[in-house]
């Protein structure tokens, strides 16, 4: 014969309910509430109110009611009184200071905190176009812009005007072609001299002449190797050559009038402009540690080619087909 016994335990509970509120009577959904030295606890829901389950042997007890921005409160429960609604005052949340200080620089070019862009000659050259330009290259990027007929860039939505341009360090105003109030043509930058382009997006400190939208940094190659290259596009053609001795001269000449002639838009009345560039880099080397570096950059010679009129009247134009 055997004897099975069995212990149920049963634990009865009471309920503790109640509201949230503001100052102005407004609910506090989700607003915290904890049983003091218990583990128990709730929340309110979207009307502000709480329920909670009590053990008979807790008779009498604290919840504490908090909420963010309002004074932390503690009231008193019993199974006596079992229904409570609470005001929470507004309270602001204090927070220490913090200081933040340190010292910042990107590298090759100190002093400057804003974002960076790097480019190589193989990244102008894969860029789609009908020439090979460096600024036409950087507008392809976020945050550079500009018209896209024009090689004139602008940062974050500045003015070209606000662009810093250096070529080894030194600042170029305009370092385009027949430049206008739109902008320029072309660069006058030669991409076959280019070593590295850093533009940056952001303003400049004073020693970069605190230019507003940024800066764009180019750096020519050392050209101590010596070399020949040839260069054909859809825009231009070069030829560039290089030997240790002399450094490297880059000369260019531009034939827009070429341009007229594959168009088919010859006559009398057409205006060519011209221009040529002559840049240049010397680098004496004393031993495998010092370099001194000689920079040649001329000034852009513009002018505008027009044939004479010879013209009377209307008629004798309409009859070259100028009108």
């Amino acid at each position: 014969m055997s004897f099975l016994t069995s212990l149920v335990f049963i634990i009865t509970t009471y309920t503790i309910k109640g509201i949230v509120k503001d100052n102005f009577g407004g609910a506090l959904p989700w607003a915290s509430i904890l049983v003091v030295e218990t583990s128990l606890g709730t929340s309110t829901d979207d009307d502000g109110k709480f329920f909670i389950e009590i053990p008979d042997s807790i008779e009498n007890g604290i919840l504490t009611i908090s909420y963010i921005g309002h004074k932390e409160k503690e009231v008193p429960f019993s199974k006596n009184n079992r229904t409570i609604d609470v005001k929470l005052k507004e309270e602001a949340i204090g927070i220490a200071a913090v200081d933040v200080s340190g010292d910042y620089s990107i590298s090759g070019t100190a002093g400057i905190n804003t974002s960076k862009t790097s480019l190589n000659q193989l990244d102008i050259y894969n860029t789609p176009g009908a020439s090979a330009d460096v600024f036409l290259t950087l507008k392809t990027l976020p945050a550079f812009s500009g018209n896209p007929d024009v090689t004139s860039i602008a940062i974050r939505g500045g003015s070209p005007d606000e662009v810093l341009v250096t070529l080894n360090g030194l600042p170029i105003k305009h370092p385009f072609y027949y430049y206008n109030s739109t902008g320029g043509l072309f660069s006058i930058i030669d991409e076959n001299s280019l070593q590295s382009v850093e533009a940056f997006a952001g303003i400049l400190p004073p020693a970069y002449g605190g230019k507003m939208s940024g800066g764009i940094f180019l750096q020519n190659r050392t050209l101590l190797e010596p070399g020949l290259s040839l260069g054909l596009s859809m825009a231009n053609c070069s030829v560039a050559a290089t030997y240790p001795s002399i450094g490297g001269i880059w000369f260019s000449k531009s034939y827009y009038d070429l341009l007229a002639y594959m168009n088919h838009s010859q006559n009398e009345l057409n205006v060519y402009p011209s221009s040529w560039s002559l840049q240049g880099s010397r680098y004496s080397q004393f031993d495998s540690f010092y370099t001194l570096p000689f920079f040649l950059f001329s000034n852009c010679h513009s002018s505008i080619h027009m044939q004479s009129l010879n013209y009377k009247t209307l008629e004798d134009a309409e009859k070259h087909s100028v009108l």
